[in-house]
């Protein structure tokens, strides 16, 4: 017979050894600003930090071919809002722009080592013209709001709306107002820090005037509660010795 030639072994393919494929890489999220706005000096350094949720009533009255109308106008300032101001040592103003509305706040520094939110103006550009008058310009009274120390942010969650007028000097009538409301308010102005946080927040006193009501119920529950356990006590101590002296 013919001789036979051995088959070849089976050969195993080799395989490259795999190299893991690098953990997908994750971009940390950006931390939120404390702030909406915020005002720097000549050499870039932040004189004025602020948030709040500003809203503004408009009322004025317009004269159309002999007749007087109410026109009420509401306008919200956004985050969005455009800042700008000035830094001096004794005076500091924060002007936010949106739109067709600018609105400044005054801030004040004393001697005492506090400053406080003096005034409040604002300039309001109409749609329709007043009385062929298209920029309504108002101005609060001199204020003394929002006072805190020097180095200490302003917190409260609201305020007592401030009244702006528009007057006509000459005949002495209130030609429009302006009622700003303002809510979570957090402003620092005359600051003296790096950095583009607030600093230590002093709360406002409304927000502290809201405990009173809620330790009074506290105090009023207490009270209840053991007027409500003396009389129990009481009635049972009464029903014990009824039954001895029977």
């Amino acid at each position: 017979p013919a001789p036979t030639t051995p088959s070849p072994a089976p050969t195993t393919p080799s395989t490259a050894p795999t190299t893991p494929s690098p953990a997908p890489s994750t971009t940390p999220k950006p931390v939120p600003k404390e702030y909406y706005w915020r005002v720097t000096d000549e050499k870039g350094a932040i004189c004025i930090l602020a948030k709040a949720d500003i809203t503004l009533k408009l009322t004025y009255t317009n004269e159309t071919a002999g007749k007087k109308e109410q026109i009420s106008k509401e306008i919200k300032i956004s985050p969005n809002a455009t800042s700008s101001g000035t830094c001096d040592e004794k005076n500091q103003v924060l002007t936010l722009t949106l739109d067709n509305t600018t609105i400044s706040f005054n801030f004040n520094r004393n001697d005492s080592e506090n400053y406080h939110l003096s005034q409040i103006k604002s300039n309001v550009t109409l749609d329709n013209a007043l009385n062929n008058q298209s920029v309504i310009s108002l101005a609060s009274d001199e204020l003394k709001v929002f006072k805190t120390k020097l180095n200490t942010s302003y917190e409260c969650r609201w305020s007592e709306p401030a009244v702006l007028k528009e007057v006509d000097e000459y005949f002495n009538v209130t030609k429009a107002t302006l009622r700003v409301n303002m809510d979570n308010i957090r402003i620092e102005a005359f600051r003296d820090m790096a950095g583009d946080n607030f600093a230590k927040a002093y709360a406002c006193e409304m927000d502290n005037t809201d405990l009173v009501p809620i330790m009074v119920g506290i105090a009023l529950g207490i009270l209840v509660a053991v007027v409500l356990i003396a009389y129990l006590v009481g009635r049972r101590n009464t029903q014990a010795q009824g039954y001895l002296s029977m």
